[in-house]
């Protein structure tokens, strides 16, 4: 093999690393926007959870702190 054709694969082989790369980071935006759209979601039901049942909210929060507090205690 001679060092023209070796620097052709080099080449390609680069580039194939690159559009790899290129794609890779898009899937990675892609799956972080879905995140970050399905946590706002989660966030706004458990918003309107709260704000139409406070008193059952706090005592949730209260029991989950008292269970915590127990845990730590051991």
């Amino acid at each position: 093999m001679n060092q023209q054709s070796m620097s052709k694969q080099a080449d390609s082989i680069t580039k194939k690393a690159e559009r790899t790369a290129s794609e890779a980071a898009s899937n990675v935006a892609d799956v972080a926007e879905q995140v970050q759209a399905s946590a706002k979601e989660q966030y706004d039901r458990l918003e309107s959870v709260i704000r139409r049942n406070p008193v059952a909210s706090v005592s949730a929060a209260a029991g989950v702190g008292l269970l915590i507090a127990m845990i730590a205690r051991r």
